[in-house]
C-alpha cells in the first residue's frame, strides 16, 4: 500500500500529470488485473464449462480492459471535482442492465464473476492506494473523499466490457447462423 501511495504521489506531483495519470491508470490497471490469481482461475473454468467457445484470452482482455478504463476513469474523477461516482456508475450499470437482455444468460453470469475476480487483493491495495496518494497531492481532490467508489468503478468496468464481449459473441453467432 504505500508504494501505491507513493507512486499515486509522484505521478500526481508530475508537471504533466493531467495528460499522463488518466493513461499510466488505464495501463496499471490493465496489468494489475492479469497478475490476480482469480481471473486465470476464472478464465480456465469459461473455457471448460463452454467446451472452448469462450476463449479464456477473451476473457482476460475485457476484464484488463474494463479494469483500466476503470482506474483511467477514477483518475480522471480525481482530476475534476464536479464529475461524481454516481455519474459514472449509474449509466454504465443502466447499460449493462440493457444489455443483458441481448446477450446469452451464461455472459450475464460471466460478466458478474468478472467484476467480482478484477476487484481482487491487487486492487483492493495498490489501485486504492495509488488513487489516494495522488489525490492527496492534486489540489482540487480530496484525498478522503475521491477513494470512495473506486473499488465499485473496478468492479463494474469489467462486468460492462464482459456483457460488451457477449454482444459480440451474439452478433458473431447471428452472422454465422444466417450464412
Amino acid at each position: 500500500m504505500d508504494m501505491g501511495t507513493a507512486l499515486g504521489m509522484e505521478l500526481a506531483g508530475l508537471s504533466s500529470a493531467s495528460m499522463t495519470l488518466p493513461l499510466i491508470g488505464f495501463i496499471l490497471g490493465a496489468v494489475i488485473v492479469l497478475a490476480e490469481p482469480s481471473v486465470y482461475v476464472l478464465g480456465n473454468q469459461i473455457q471448460d464449462v463452454t467446451a472452448g467457445s469462450i476463449k479464456k484470452t477473451s476473457i482476460f482482455v475485457a476484464s484488463s480492459v474494463g479494469v483500466g478504463l476503470a482506474v483511467a476513469i477514477s483518475m480522471v474523477r480525481v482530476m475534476v471535482p464536479s464529475l461524481r461516482f454516481w455519474m459514472i456508475i449509474g449509466p454504465c450499470f443502466f447499460i449493462t442492465v440493457l444489455l443483458n437482455f441481448i446477450v446469452k444468460p451464461i455472459f450475464v453470469g460471466i460478466a458478474f464473476d468478472s467484476g467480482g475476480v478484477g476487484s481482487g487483493p491487487m486492487s483492493a491495495t495498490f489501485l486504492l492506494a495509488m488513487l489516494q496518494g495522488a489525490s492527496s497531492v492534486i489540489p482540487t481532490a480530496d484525498p478522503i473523499l475521491d477513494g470512495f467508489g473506486v473499488l465499485a468503478t473496478i468492479a463494474m468496468m469489467p462486468i460492462l466490457c464482459v456483457t460488451i464481449l457477449g454482444v459480440v459473441y451474439t452478433i458473431q453467432e447471428n452472422k454465422r447462423g444466417v450464412a
